[in-house]
């Protein structure tokens, strides 16, 4: 279970109606994680998961906090291990722990939204017209009798343009940009396993990708994005790269710990 308690709540209503869910499972055992935006090592909120017969298993915090105001909490029947405080790229630190479980793997089919075409790596930066590949005047008059065949015409103009101007892949795609998500089923599986360390590099290279896009095409990294991405812990040539907005090699020199293992990774991140 997870949680957020605003700072307004000073009755601490919301983590007792999860006491109440928690408690209707009778003897399960449970996970919950949570920014009580409180005390986690005394008080009401760490009261309250004590009551329960909960143990605090990793805590993080605020960095302008001086105790913990997030937690990770389990029943007191279920094993932990490696318990971590990360440092976070946002404002808040991450709280890391391990649970020896085993599952079975789920063979039945699994099911994932519908995907668009993929964007080309290295679009070309020549001009393309719109008036070559846009609907008639004619079609476009038509099509406002509804603002959903309105809606179908433009996204219909739209993608084509993208793809004739080899921005997206010329490929057969499972959903047209603008429609309602399918639901497909997919061969895909849940990194059950995967640390939080490949899970934060993953999320560092999908931000440069994104920066990279932006100075393609000659428009200003949004602040937010690129405070995030400068905020990310990373080795030292990477930060070179960030600083000196060479976003390719950022995202070379990013992309290679990933074919190096986790052990390799964590061993990575613990020296950077």
């Amino acid at each position: 279970m997870c949680i957020y308690r605003h700072h307004t709540d000073d009755c601490f209503q919301m983590l007792r109606e999860a006491e109440t869910i928690i408690n209707s499972f009778g003897s399960q055992d449970w996970i919950l994680a949570l920014d009580a935006n409180a005390d986690m090592t005394k008080g009401p909120a760490h009261d309250i998961f004590v009551g329960m017969g909960g143990v605090q298993c990793a805590v993080a915090r605020h960095i302008r906090s001086v105790h913990p105001i997030d937690a990770i909490w389990a029943s007191g029947g279920l094993p932990s291990m490696s318990h971590a405080e990360l440092s976070g790229e946002g404002d808040h630190s991450i709280a890391q722990c391990v649970f020896p479980f085993q599952f079975q793997k789920c063979n039945r089919p699994l099911w994932r939204f519908s995907r668009t075409r993929k964007e080309v790596a290295d679009p070309p930066m020549d001009s393309n017209s719109w008036l070559s590949h846009a609907s008639t005047e004619q079609e476009w008059l038509s099509a406002q009798s509804s603002v959903e065949a309105a809606w179908k015409l433009w996204c219909f103009d739209v993608e084509n343009w993208l793809v004739q101007a080899k921005i997206l892949e010329d490929k057969r795609p499972e959903q047209r940009i603008g429609d309602i998500p399918s639901i497909q089923t997919g061969a895909h599986r849940v990194g059950a396993n995967q640390p939080i360390e490949e899970r934060l590099l993953q999320r560092f290279i999908r931000r440069l990708k994104e920066a990279q896009t932006h100075a393609w095409w000659g428009t200003a990294v949004l602040l937010t994005l690129l405070n995030k991405i400068c905020n990310t812990q990373c080795p030292v040539d990477e930060q070179q790269a960030v600083q000196a907005r060479a976003w390719g090699l950022a995202i070379q020199l990013a992309t290679g710990p990933i074919f190096l293992g986790p052990k390799k990774m964590q061993l990575m991140s613990i020296g950077s």
